[in-house]
């Protein structure tokens, strides 16, 4: 039971950093063909139900791309955030010098 969880462990890691570099074209390259995977069976058939199980093998990177891609707007959040009081500051202590 330990070595299933290892390796669940593991392939979410691997998933965790391949998609950390560029998660929006990951986010984007993933969701996709989920969604035409999703649809398949509607146009090919019942056998387009097998391409399901390959579609779970996906979803962890859909998962961390998302998170990847929630983790750099929050950081570009802060970074406008610094600025704005940055220059807020810097507007208050020129208008008080002017005085």
């Amino acid at each position: 039971m330990w070595d299933i969880s290892k390796w669940i462990s593991d392939y979410l890691k691997w998933w965790d950093k391949r998609v950390s570099k560029r998660p929006r074209f990951w986010y984007w390259s993933i969701l996709i063909p989920a969604c035409m995977v999703t649809f398949l069976p509607a146009f090919v058939g019942a056998w387009g139900f097998l391409a399901y199980p390959v579609g779970w093998l996906f979803l962890p990177g859909y998962f961390a791309a998302s998170k990847q891609l929630e983790k750099q707007a929050e950081l570009n959040r802060d970074r406008q955030d610094a600025a704005l009081k940055m220059q807020e500051l810097v507007s208050n202590f020129v208008r008080e010098r002017k005085q």
